[in-house]
């Protein structure tokens, strides 16, 4: 059977081999997750970037390396094999400053002792139970770490109920209601996000706080970017910003590699994690979506044209491949989308949904395909801005809002209009 291996990257400042607060606190939350009885061996690699001479830069990635295994020893008693590459190994294009900030690192792997499959699923029952400790892991793949002796006074891992809210696909984050926008309205590219809430059994009341090292969030990465960062969320998926508070890794566990975010503590009762990064341009075009559901039109005899009322509560959406930006202005008529153009034109994806009252019951509207299946037109003269035109055949109409969701969780067009 084919060994399970963990993988951590530590980051380093421009000449710098010492290790920071954040150094110490991702290696104790990597020993806290992997006790020593289930580790094989451990691997301690430096490297840096291409600033500097080759001779130079062998000696900084030894110096990088000798510096965390030493703190392994005085603090874990723990001996690792020790190599160094200096510039020879990049992990990112180092002609790019994102890129040598990725590439000064120490690499910690660690190889666990292999396990066979039915112990594996003994050993997971078992934490489910365990006062100290407990694992999540929702539908996707995503991972929630949760120390027993970092919750509250009182509280053990079985007071505690855990939900996570993924979104890491487009079609997810549509269907959640979650986005790629900054805090400053700013088109972000994402790597998948998912929103935690902690709560405690006994009061139903959101749990605020955790130990720093008590609380490691992992999200699946098949294809990692190592230039992506770390932001954070507390208002539901939106609204993200950076932080320099705990820090964000790309680790490999069980074969599998992963965005893992560790040292924060404060969850405020509930908070989004997301690996992101701005465009490499600015993301400045505007979409603009013309919506005339507003003037259905009905036959009558004694009137030509009647005009009903519009959609109420519409909401909509503007995704590609990796974001997902919702319309920060909506009239009756017209719903527009800003710094669209980290989205390819060939990408973007037009969701739009809305309800309206007929004889009575209560409808749902919705639209969810390519932006290039919409007809356009030109408003206001020949100069006037192109508009993508939502039609009355357009829309798919159905009963309930979950049906939406369900509509808005599919590829674009594969649900049809009757």
């Amino acid at each position: 059977m084919a060994q399970n291996e963990t993988q951590v990257y530590l980051q380093f400042e421009t000449d710098k081999y010492t290790l920071t607060k954040n150094h110490q606190l991702q290696l104790d939350n990597l020993f806290t997750s992997h006790p020593a009885s289930l580790i094989e061996s451990i691997t301690v690699t430096g490297h840096t970037d291409w600033a500097g001479s080759n001779r130079y830069n062998q000696q900084l990635s030894q110096k990088r390396a000798a510096a965390v295994n030493a703190y392994l020893n005085n603090r874990w008693k723990i001996s690792a094999s020790q190599s160094f590459f200096g510039e020879e190994k990049p992990l990112a294009d180092n002609a790019r400053s994102a890129g040598r900030s990725r590439n000064r690192r120490v690499e910690i792997t660690l190889r666990l002792k292999p396990v066979i499959k039915s112990t594996e699923t003994v050993v997971e029952e078992k934490a489910s139970r365990d006062v100290k400790d407990t694992l999540y892991t929702s539908p996707n793949g995503a991972q929630v770490y949760i120390a027993g002796d970092c919750l509250p006074d009182g509280l053990t891992v079985n007071d505690i109920e855990i939900k996570v809210t993924e979104a890491l696909t487009p079609t997810q984050m549509r269907a959640t209601g979650t986005t790629t926008r900054d805090a400053n309205g700013n088109c972000l590219i994402s790597g998948g996000m998912i929103y935690l809430s902690v709560t405690n059994k006994k009061t139903g009341k959101p749990i605020e706080k955790l130990c720093d090292t008590g609380l490691i969030v992992r999200i699946p990465a098949p294809s990692p970017d190592p230039s992506m960062n770390f932001y954070l969320s507390d208002d539901k998926g939106r609204g993200w910003k950076t932080t320099d508070k705990g820090k964000m890794n790309i680790e490999k566990v069980n074969g599998k590699s992963y965005y893992s975010f560790s040292g924060i503590g404060s969850i405020g009762g509930s908070i989004g994690f997301n690996p992101d990064k701005l465009p490499p341009v600015a993301a400045a075009p505007v979409i603009a979506m013309a919506n005339f559901m507003e003037k259905t039109i009905y036959k009558n005899w004694k009137a030509g044209y009647v005009k009903t009322k519009g959609l109420k509560s519409r909401t909509a959406y503007v995704s590609g491949d990796s974001s997902v930006l919702d319309a920060n202005y909506v009239t009756k008529k017209i719903i527009t989308a800003d710094n669209c153009g980290c989205i390819p034109e060939n990408q973007q994806v037009i969701s739009v949904y809305g309800s309206r009252v007929v004889n009575g019951k209560v409808q749902y509207y919705v639209y969810n395909n390519y932006r290039g299946e919409l007809k356009e037109r030109r408003f206001f003269g020949l100069f006037g801005r192109r508009r993508a035109v939502i039609r009355r055949k357009d829309w798919i109409v159905v009963n309930s809002m979950r049906e939406v969701q369900d509509i808005l969780a599919k590829a674009p067009g594969s649900a049809k209009p009757k």
